[in-house]
């Protein structure tokens, strides 16, 4: 009897401790505000903007043919544009500094899941094979990409996602909802893109808006990379370090990329190397930065692999004169909306596609054109914005 009264007990207060999480966790699933297994029933429709985790839910709840995937240099491609373009359903599931590894876990799950057409990719987050970007570990989002759906509760078991299911609630303070937004057309939007449009223009611009120490840091390290190109402090490439990382960026492309393409011959693929500023590729060039040399192979690299291929495309831009005003960028990378909305009319059109033909004379091109450029008068211009207003 005693015993009995023991188990009791015991499962009295195991139920005590237990239920309430259990019963919050299924709140989290009845209104299940990632859309991972359902679309909404007691909730508006809204999207978070960490893509790595709604990606997820807008492939397992959404009608689309076509997929947009990148990094942040894909962000500001317009589905609706996309889609007027190619008459298609496009999404755009491009996440803030996602590498080669943590997007092919959205292309495989999309390709699962879809009968794509189309899949537009930015052939940028080139790293080691099987790595993933530090600052959003890969165990943190992988396992809404694999193939047991049951496992995917366990983003609402961690408690920086339960606050979404504050999104857009009307019953909790402002301060506590999370940022969201109702359609998929801005989901992968820059944060504060009214701020960050304020930031073309040119170098004075930059300095506008948020995250000015990161600016103000990054101006600094352009104008001591300039200054050392001008006292001709350059160093040689480390061969050794080359072949090294060939053998990677070969390897990564190879499986998180190429694969894809051969695996779904009824899928178009179109790979576009973003175009970084001319400013950056020159700081690269000059310095005799072993990164100029590997841009260079990855171009070549990914060339060689689709010729001959069908359903895949590769394009080049940075032959372009847009690349030469830093006016069209807010950084020295991160061009314009409005270019975002000319390569997808270029890439459709098949203008500016590298093939075998064209590709040596494209990257000598892109080569004198960074080498040719005027980097220390942009370092003086940066030094002359640095200045705090009112010094002398």
């Amino acid at each position: 009897m005693r015993s009995n009264s023991s188990r009791y007990y015991i499962w009295l207060v195991l139920s005590l401790v237990f239920l309430p999480f259990i019963g919050s966790i299924a709140a989290l699933v009845i209104v299940d505000p990632l859309s991972l297994f359902h679309k909404p029933w007691v909730r508006e429709e809204y999207y978070i903007g960490d893509l790595r985790i709604q990606s997820a839910g807008i492939i397992n709840t959404k009608e689309f043919d076509s997929i947009i995937l990148g990094s942040s240099m894909a962000s500001n491609f317009s589905i609706r544009e996309a889609s007027n373009v190619w008459d298609a359903k496009f999404v755009n599931l491009s996440a803030q500094g996602i590498w080669f590894f943590g997007r092919s876990l959205i292309l495989n799950y999309s390709l699962k899941k879809k009968s794509l057409d189309n899949v537009i990719i930015s052939l940028d987050g080139y790293a080691n094979f099987g790595q993933e970007n530090p600052k959003f570990p890969i165990t943190t989002y992988d396992y809404l990409y694999n193939e047991n759906p049951f496992d995917d509760i366990r983003v609402y078991t961690e408690p920086r996602y339960r606050k979404y299911i504050y999104c857009r609630s009307s019953i909790v303070p402002v301060s506590l909802r999370c940022e969201s937004v109702k359609d998929l057309e801005h989901i992968a939007d820059w944060p504060s893109m009214e701020e960050e449009l304020q930031r073309f223009g040119g170098i004075g611009n930059w300095l506008g808006g948020g995250n000015v120490l990161q600016v103000r840091d990054a101006l600094l390290k352009i104008t001591r990379k300039i200054e050392k190109i001008k006292l001709g402090t350059i160093g040689k490439v480390n061969q050794d370090e080359l072949r090294e990382r060939k053998k990677e960026d070969r390897k990564s492309f190879d499986e998180y990329i190429f694969r894809y393409i051969q695996e779904n011959p009824h899928t178009k693929f179109y790979l576009f190397f973003p175009p970084y500023s001319r400013l950056h590729s020159a700081i690269l060039k000059q310095s005799g930065a072993i990164d100029f040399v590997l841009y260079l192979e990855r171009v070549q690299y990914a060339v060689e692999k689709l010729e001959g291929i069908p359903n895949g495309l590769v394009f080049g831009f940075d032959d372009l004169d847009f690349l030469d005003d830093l006016g069209n960028y807010k950084d020295t990378g991160h061009y314009h909306p409005r270019y975002n909305s000319a390569m997808l009319k270029w890439m459709y059109q098949r203008q500016y596609q590298l093939t075998k033909k064209n590709v040596d004379s494209y990257l000598e091109a892109i080569s004198q054109r960074a080498n040719g450029y005027d980097l220390f008068s942009i370092g003086e211009k940066i030094k002359l914005e640095m200045v705090p207003a009112g010094s002398s």
